[in-house]
């Protein structure tokens, strides 16, 4: 879709079809677009570096409770726009987790927007950060259409996408929450999903994912693609 919203207007362009003058905002919509198939290109090729056993990750410790804040009020815009309300809470004020943070931008990204793409406006996300001795949990909630039951098992599967009943209108490839999936269980986690589906609870729906991080740095002896890193201040 992206590629075909490059080519098509060019085309016409090229072509003397285009009977609208060519202003910043039909290069705004090339760039849009062209940005949209790089972020594709790259999850692919983060596919193809995972199953090559040759993706590198740079592990730091970080508090996990301030990095989920700060990107909550980095969308919060979007959310606002849409008039879905966020949420964010936590069980400690601070929680150190040794991690990559560059994989965990992505995954909380790509949980952030798909909660954002199924919710509809007056709805709500809610973040929420737990932990024990073992584990640090972070959980989605969303008060979105919901993923029927046939479908959660394979809501992780890549280009699995959901085509059922109220869903038809939504786009995607279907890599997202698989690259999650691969992302999270390179720290050794494990990430789940629970869900109501609209058609089935139409006064109840909304969907729940789940990521754990197993918590110190066992997990990540004898990979020799780990690499330790000196932790960077947190904007």
């Amino acid at each position: 879709t992206p590629l075909t919203l490059i080519l098509s207007p060019v085309e016409s362009v090229l072509q003397g079809d285009y009977d609208k003058e060519i202003d910043k905002k039909f290069f705004e919509n090339l760039q849009r677009n062209a940005i949209r198939l790089l972020k594709h290109i790259n999850n692919l090729l983060d596919f193809s570096k995972i199953e090559a056993g040759q993706m590198n990750m740079k592990i730091q410790e970080i508090d996990i409770v301030t990095f989920i804040r700060n990107y909550i009020v980095s969308v919060h815009s979007a959310a606002e726009s849409k008039g879905i309300t966020m949420n964010f809470a936590s069980m400690n004020s601070s929680i150190q987790l040794l991690i990559d943070v560059e994989k965990l931008d992505k995954i909380i990204m790509n949980l952030f927007s798909n909660s954002l793409k199924f919710t509809d406006r007056g709805g709500f996300i809610t973040v929420t950060v737990r932990d024990n001795d073992e584990n640090c949990y972070i959980e989605f909630e969303d008060s979105g259409i919901g993923i029927p039951s046939n479908k959660l098992e394979s809501v992780f599967d890549r280009f699995s996408q959901v085509e059922t009943g109220s869903t038809r209108k939504y786009e995607g490839t279907g890599i997202g929450l698989a690259l999650v999936k691969e992302f999270v269980e390179l720290h050794r986690g494990t990430i789940y999903a629970e869900s109501r589906f609209i058609d089935d609870s139409p006064e109840n729906h909304g969907t729940v994912f789940t990521v754990s991080f197993p918590k110190g740095k066992d997990h990540f002896e004898n990979n020799e693609n780990v690499q330790f890193i000196e932790s960077t201040e947190l904007e």
